[in-house]
């Protein structure tokens, strides 16, 4: 399960190339959304380009075999969830 294609490219060149396999934080989820053909969430967790994430791993199948194609990863920046959701300003009226 090795990362061939991301979108958009630009500031996440580092990426392409990345084998879930061999990548200790990311294999088990990996495996687990390839093996229960289910959405798995995962994080958050370090990005290899550097910022934090929530990641939702989708496995794809192929219609005439059902072979497992890939993953289909939606990766959601941590911070935007946290200020999005109101979280931090929550923090800040309790502190």
């Amino acid at each position: 399960m090795v990362i061939k294609m991301t979108h958009p490219l630009k500031g996440n060149e580092k990426v392409i190339g990345l084998n879930f396999l061999e990548n200790k934080a990311q294999r088990e989820d990996a495996i687990k959304a390839r093996d229960t053909n289910t959405i798995v969430m995962a994080g958050p967790l370090q990005l290899v380009q550097g910022s934090e994430a929530l990641i939702a791993r989708v496995p794809v199948y192929l219609p005439e075999n059902n072979a497992f194609w890939g993953l289909l990863s939606v990766v959601l920046d941590i911070e935007k969830v946290y200020e999005n959701s109101g979280i931090i300003e929550l923090q800040q009226n309790i502190i």
